[in-house]
């Protein structure tokens, strides 16, 4: 067996100044197609008699530290070269250790197929609109509250029409980029949507992305700088202390009045609809001054693992306790579905003269104001009572004014 090294021009230019290095494999005087090395060298580099590329004699006993990197680079193809031939030596060699002898054709096909690259596993790649539903899984077990949770359904819901409107429902997560986030923005600011609603999807889509990075769907999530601020106004508008007071004292027509009562009842306890709507007697109870205190656990928290439970402890007004006597009990008080409660208060408001539209928020966001600024308590206090873990919220609710500074500021008299 012989190994032959022959170096060639390109066929396409035999005018090229490199010759690539093609090995020749021979047995009992038969060779094989020749294949290439890969290698290349300057022609006038490459010595066919010595099977090696010439080392210029000023390097040739000098460490390979201190030489130029093209000179080490023909070291380094040399040791290929003999590399690769001991390579086929070898092969030939553990053929004949099981009493195998191969043709020149069968070495040379064994050592290409041992250096052929190996095909890359395509990973199969999970389309967007799956990623989505497992997102919303975890979103179950996360928010066990199906209020909340409905609010991620039609979320998810709402990049699922705009997937399918412009055709990427089968992309995979890792085909996806930023413009295409930016283009599901336009679309929302298209239907008209509430840019801090705007927002919350932007958030999903984020969410998701980090869901298949996790997984392994993609290596990068794609929406990681997609940006899309909250809108910087705050809505705090509330109740005054006058139209709380015509609320209580008008002679309301028997259908209305029920409705009146409940919301006068959140406008005294802070309660969003659904914790006013699951009062039960357990939930009034003597507090720690003697006082009839509500501790109402928050139901838009229920039973989830993401969230710590959030109660609000609140010292009920003297005003919602006569509420809660004319209906007998607390767990007594109007129940009422929320397309009912929200159309009869259109109706109070059209009669009462209010120029804000009524909503349970509203009077939620009066309790904060009237606790804030007419009673002056902390907002440390003010979140206990709204069941808040801290103050940061508050903001949404209501804010400090002149009524509170004027109360709290006194300077002294002079002399």
């Amino acid at each position: 067996m012989t190994i032959l090294f022959v170096g060639r021009r390109s066929r396409k230019n035999r005018n090229a100044k490199h010759v690539t290095i093609y090995c020749r494999v021979k047995v009992e005087g038969i060779h094989a197609n020749d294949f290439s090395t890969f290698i290349r060298f300057e022609g006038g580099v490459w010595d066919a008699e010595a099977q090696q590329a010439k080392i210029p004699e000023a390097y040739q006993n000098m460490p390979l530290d201190t030489i130029p990197a093209y000179v080490r680079g023909l070291h380094l193809d040399n040791t290929r070269l003999k590399t690769i031939e001991n390579e086929i030596k070898t092969i030939a060699l553990q053929a004949q250790l099981v009493n195998k002898v191969l043709t020149a054709q069968e070495l040379a096909d064994a050592y290409t197929l041992r250096h052929q690259p190996k095909p890359v596993q395509q990973k199969k790649q999970t389309p967007v609109t799956v990623l989505l539903d497992l997102y919303l899984k975890e979103c179950r077990s996360k928010y066990r509250n199906d209020d909340t949770y409905q609010t991620y359904v039609k979320r998810v819901n709402n990049i699922k029409t705009f997937l399918k409107a412009n055709q990427l429902t089968q992309k995979p997560m890792d085909r996806l980029t930023i413009t295409h986030g930016e283009q599901f923005i336009r679309h929302m600011e298209g239907e008209k949507y509430d840019r801090n609603y705007i927002v919350r999807h932007v958030q999903v889509l984020r969410n998701v992305g980090s869901l298949a990075v996790i997984a392994g769907h993609c290596p990068i999530n794609p929406f990681t700088e997609l940006a899309y601020k909250k809108r910087e106004r705050v809505n705090i508008d509330h109740l005054t202390l006058a139209d709380l007071r015509f609320l209580e004292t008008y002679d309301w027509r028997p259908p209305l009045q029920p409705v009146v009562d409940i919301f006068l009842f959140s406008c005294y306890t802070g309660l969003h609809y659904c914790d006013s709507q699951s009062l039960q007697p357990a939930d009034v109870r003597i507090g720690i001054d003697g006082r009839t205190w509500l501790y109402k656990e928050r139901g838009k928290y229920d039973d989830s693992d993401f969230f710590d439970s959030a109660i609000q402890t609140v010292p009920l007004h003297p005003k919602a306790l006569l509420l809660i006597t004319k209906y007998g009990t607390v767990d007594q008080l109007p129940k009422l579905s929320n397309k009912h409660y929200n159309d009869v208060l259109k109706q109070i408001r059209h009669v009462a003269g209010i120029r804000l539209n009524l909503t349970v928020k509203i009077a939620r966001k009066t309790f904060t104001d009237v606790m804030l600024n007419e009673l002056c308590v902390s907002l440390e206090a003010v979140a206990a009572m709204l069941g808040h873990a801290g103050t940061k919220h508050i903001r949404h609710y209501a804010r400090t004014d002149e009524r509170r500074v004027a109360r709290e500021v006194h300077f002294p008299a002079e002399g």
